[in-house]
């Protein structure tokens, strides 16, 4: 379903399902990183600071940290813009 919601593009959706999935496997802090990042696709920035930042800190040196640290730079820049 995550997919089917992902490449429609249709990211309010997807982060229902990450938030489910996250709540199911605590400790996957993956699903974290791909709620943070629906969550500023569909412009909830600030709903995504916790769960973007929980990945980082889990996983500092993770092969994607650039790229969310990137997102998390981009979440707060929003929040601050309000």
């Amino acid at each position: 379903l995550r997919n089917v919601y992902l490449r429609d593009a249709d990211f309010r959706r997807a982060a229902t399902v990450f938030r489910r999935l996250s709540q199911l496997c605590p400790a996957d802090v993956s699903l974290r990183r791909d709620l943070g990042t629906c969550l500023v696709h569909s412009d909830r920035p600030g709903a995504a600071l916790p769960h973007l930042t929980a990945y980082l800190d889990a996983v500092p040196c993770a092969d994607d940290a650039d790229a969310v640290r990137a997102i998390l730079r981009e979440a707060r820049a929003c929040v601050a813009r309000w």
